[in-house]
């Protein structure tokens, strides 16, 4: 038997392409759900028109109301913390200095995405075990497994377009806007670094005979009514069709032992604090770089050795388009998700980008500039909404982890038992600064000027995408892994997730993330 632990996508990929192979799985989780009360509302969002829903829970569900300047909360599903309950208690950081997003729930992290995704590129793995050839075919098996929207231009050839079947995706008129006035320009762009394109997203534009699709309500940052937005947890049933698949929810492993040719995994039943014990021939540890590190150093008693977490340094920023739509007066009709990506090279450097994720109106910038201008939004909110909304569009940007601030992650006894703190670096902000003025000379291109004031610049880890502890390498030492992620001085324990990619390039990592583990599946050893 092969023991998967975590059920984010990872653990999902390196499952499905274990039980196709023929071997036994079980999947142990501990499992954390929507609360059932939430998770009725929902249902009943889902059963009926927008014009009927309960104003009050939908309300309820924007925790993007408290967005400030400088401060961006914490990502909830209709309001629900259950994404991280738990998990995050067992996260110690005195000085604020770092967010270690960590969780227990079934599905992972992909509860509270938004569903991104690009495939990395040869440039992006020059310093990996690994080249793209290895990784293709795996992007090609993912895309088979999940939904895709997206479309085929200019910007596949960079960025190839692995999905033979994907919906069409439709872009805001803001966005359309944006689109056309770059693609006007396109040759004076790449000429300065900056290539762009649709986006791609793991999402669904209807549930394939399941029910209604996408209505347009605008709620894809606070949850889908319709559940079109990919969670791994999806992919659950599709394996529990294999006999040879078992899925254990209400388990949370703790660490794990070889004894000869076996891995013994020790944890503990939720909520019970039972003892248990499971036992089988290889381990896959998928259960996130926050969890993962935790158990490595206690399986081997490693409590004091600091170790390092890479980040992508992730920042906001808003952008004011030279041209005004009605996006305030469709508020109710819109599709929240991102909308456009951007790559800007770095410049100096060949081989490293800046990605940029475009978003147009919604009801979190709403949100964004009513906290902005308060007291005076509520005095000149007709003038706001006829003049400013409908010219706002967001990026968020990520920088390469060789340009990013590193986690610093230490395991001590006690009750919260991973010490981490961020390590700031100036590179990063200059790069960023340097990414904004870049911006700022291309604005006759796009059309739109970046909004300088308003910059956001995330403390490290806040962007989510993280991992690299114990990177993949050819000839690995301690705390290393060799390129079937399997741990340096063990013979069957393997790390699936990001703590065993060498380096985080700058575009979304769930994809690659899903399409590594598939690869660790299908090339592991059977003996």
């Amino acid at each position: 038997m092969v023991i998967v632990v975590g059920s984010g996508p990872s653990g999902i990929a390196v499952a499905y392409g274990l039980v196709r192979r023929g071997f036994p799985v079980t999947l142990l989780d501990v499992g954390l759900g929507l609360e059932p009360e939430i998770q009725q509302s929902v249902c009943q969002l889902k059963q009926s028109e927008p014009a009927l829903w309960d104003r009050n829970f939908v309300e309820s569900t924007e925790w993007f109301r408290t967005i400030t300047p400088g401060h961006l909360p914490k990502r909830l599903l209709f309001g629900s913390n259950f994404p991280y309950a738990q998990a995050e208690e067992s996260i110690d950081c005195p000085d604020k200095s770092a967010i270690l997003n960590t969780s227990y729930a079934c599905g992972g992290l992909s509860n509270v995405w938004g569903a991104a995704s690009l495939p990395y590129t040869c440039e992006d793995l020059t310093d990996w075990p690994l080249d793209i050839g290895d990784l293709a075919p795996h992007y090609k098996a993912i895309a088979k497994l999940v939904p895709f929207t997206g479309m085929m231009d200019p910007f596949s050839s960079i960025y190839p377009m692995y999905a033979e079947d994907y919906d069409p995706i439709e872009l805001s008129e803001q966005a359309a806007k944006l689109l056309a006035n770059l693609e006007r320009s396109r040759q004076e762009l790449e000429r300065q670094g900056l290539v762009f394109g649709a986006s791609r997203l793991m999402a669904r534009k209807d549930q394939k005979g399941e029910g209604a699709g996408c209505i347009k309500c605008g709620m894809c940052l606070q949850g889908c009514p319709h559940d079109l937005i990919f969670v791994s947890s999806w992919l659950l049933s599709e394996l529990a069709k294999f006999d040879n698949f078992s899925y254990r929810p209400n388990v949370k492993v703790e660490e794990f032992q070889e004894e000869s040719n076996l891995v013994r995994v020790m944890a503990t039943a939720v909520p019970s604090g039972e003892r248990l014990s499971f036992t089988g021939s290889k381990l896959m540890l998928a259960c996130g770089t926050g969890s993962t590190v935790q158990i490595v150093l206690r399986s081997l008693n490693l409590y004091g050795r600091e170790v390092q977490i890479l980040t992508n340094q992730h920042f906001v920023l808003p952008l004011l388009s030279f041209s005004n739509v009605n996006a305030y007066g469709n508020a109710s009709s819109l599709q929240a998700l991102c909308q456009l990506f951007l790559q800007l090279r770095e410049q100096g450097d060949s081989t490293r980008t800046v990605h940029l994720q475009l978003s147009s109106y919604s009801k979190a910038l709403e949100c964004g500039v009513k906290n902005t201008l308060r007291p005076f939004y509520s005095l000149f909110k007709r003038f706001i909404s006829r003049h400013l909304l409908g010219r706002l569009l967001v990026t968020q940007g990520y920088l390469h982890s060789s340009h990013s601030p590193k986690i610093s992650a230490v395991l001590q006894r006690g009750e919260r038992p991973l010490r981490v703190c961020g390590k700031d670096i100036p590179e990063s902000r200059r790069l960023i600064r340097n990414s904004v003025w870049r911006l700022f000379l291309a604005a006759r291109q796009l059309r739109a000027l970046p909004v300088f004031p308003q910059l956001i610049v995330s403390v490290p880890g806040q962007g989510s995408h993280i991992g690299g502890t114990f990177p993949m390498k050819r000839s690995p030492g301690e705390l290393q892994t060799d390129r079937l992620g399997r741990l340096y001085g063990t013979q069957n324990v393997h790390i699936v997730d990001a703590s065993v990619l060498p380096s985080l390039p700058s575009s979304p990592i769930t994809y690659s993330l899903m399409a590594n583990a598939h690869r660790i599946a299908l090339e592991v050893p059977s003996s």
